[in-house]
């Protein structure tokens, strides 16, 4: 790890920002996908963005799955995003 990130996971959602717009990807804590952000990873200038997904106790033949929403919305400031957001971040567990 040579570019370690300023930023700190503490909620499973994330957003990036390019021509005014903001892409937002959110998904439930209890599916325990953890977003992840490298500063070069996508090249000179810009950042790279990934999730992983944690299956604890995971058994193999056993099916498993997560929700996970997007939303694409034009961008004002990081509180606007997070208040346009916020009905979609507490969504209700699909069975």
């Amino acid at each position: 790890m040579n570019h370690p990130s300023r930023y700190v996971y503490t909620e499973p959602w994330y957003f990036g920002v390019s021509h005014g717009m903001a892409y937002v990807q959110m998904s439930r804590p209890r599916d325990r996908i953890w977003l992840a952000q490298s500063p070069s990873g996508g090249g000179r200038g810009n950042a790279a963005s990934d999730f992983q997904w944690f299956i604890p106790d995971y058994q193999v033949g056993e099916a498993y799955g997560f929700a996970m929403r997007a939303a694409y919305l034009p961008y004002e400031s990081r509180e606007q995003t997070e208040r346009e957001t916020d009905i979609h971040r507490a969504m209700p567990n699909p069975r």
